[in-house]
């Protein structure tokens, strides 16, 4: 059974969908959630003539963020010239509507999120994938052992969900085409790939040199100061091809193409990384039957490291583990969105 320490809300905590849209405007518009201190943050790219920006967060739609105190579950509008805003000790189960809008000197209007709505689910958690047990001196033991109760491969998902046919030993998986269609368990081509349990859509990795060739490598690059724990990082210290070889300027590059359908593809948390990790198996620790190409390398997270902010957490898909590094260390990516 999978225990994270840090995740404090309970398994049917919200969790709202990232996206990043821009209906108006020259701005790219990303909303991202944090589950575990139950935040919404909705961040932008500068916008060409602005003087400040208007944000607004409500439990109905929002037709302008101006007059955002006069809608239910709204207050006053965060009126801001930075380029992020949080709302935090947000109500689980609800759902909520997010808009932003860039005004210039004159007050009016030059660029407009629209209203996005952030719809709440239930988040779950994958099991460790572990199904044998162990005695004191013997592993890889059938389970239950009667002298040795109480086992990881005794309880969880991989011995109650145990089906093996979209994943193993609890896993459940769909692959998406490109077009973000999903295909059958027997599709032999496949982009993405949805994990049923936490509702996240992961990018699949290729080996063709294109744009998510498993063997680019990225440094840890971040200029929004409110995600990047107090240091950007290193851009375009990695490398790739044809684009800057920072986690940044990849995310950048697989929104524009608009990966599987979707442009609000992000970097995935620690734990995010860590609910496709199977601890049952190593070289790598993940469903190859799912995740061809997976590089046995550190991959990067979007979570800094709270002590020092020129490092950022990875985890090692070889043995699963996780560590910090360097923000200048080049390491691999694999982009997640929140798959609603």
């Amino acid at each position: 059974m999978r225990l994270f320490p840090s995740l404090t809300l309970p398994l049917a905590a919200l969790v709202l969908a990232a996206s990043a849209f821009s209906p108006a405007g020259a701005a790219t518009w990303q909303v991202t959630v944090d589950p575990t201190f139950r935040k919404i943050t909705i961040s932008w790219d500068a916008v060409a003539n602005a003087d400040h920006y208007l944000v607004c967060i409500a439990t109905v739609a929002i037709a302008d963020p101006k007059l955002c105190a006069s809608y239910t579950g709204g207050g006053l509008p965060k009126d801001t010239t930075r380029r992020a805003i949080g709302f935090t000790k947000l109500t689980n189960g609800v759902a909520y509507h997010l808009r932003a809008v860039a005004v210039d000197a004159s007050g009016n209007t030059v660029a407009d999120s629209g209203d996005r709505l952030s719809i709440p689910r239930a988040q779950a958690l994958n099991d460790t994938g572990i199904t044998r047990c162990a005695t004191k001196g013997e592993v890889d033991k059938r389970c239950p052992l009667g002298n040795y109760p109480g086992q990881d491969g005794d309880w969880g998902r991989d011995v109650t969900q145990n089906k093996k046919t979209n994943g193993h030993a609890g896993f459940s998986f769909t692959k998406i085409s490109a077009s973000g269609q999903a295909l059958p368990a027997s599709a032999t081509a496949w982009d993405c790939v949805r994990d049923n349990v936490t509702g996240l859509m992961w990018e699949m990795k290729t080996d063709d040199g294109g744009l998510h060739d498993k063997d680019w490598r990225y440094t840890w690059y971040e200029p929004v100061a409110s995600k990047n724990g107090g240091a950007a990082g290193t851009r375009n210290g990695g490398s790739c091809k044809g684009r800057a070889c920072d986690t940044y300027g990849y995310v950048s590059a697989v929104n524009k193409a608009s990966w599987c359908g979707h442009r609000d593809w992000r970097l995935p948390t620690r734990m995010e990384l860590l609910s496709i990790v199977s601890l049952n198996r190593f070289g790598p620790v993940i469903d190859t039957a799912y995740f061809p190409n997976t590089s046995f390398s550190y991959h990067w997270s979007s979570s800094p490291v709270a002590h020092n902010r020129d490092t950022a957490w990875v985890v090692h898909f070889d043995y699963g583990h996780g560590m910090w590094n360097d923000k200048y260390d080049d390491r691999c990516v694999r982009l997640v969105r929140s798959g609603q």
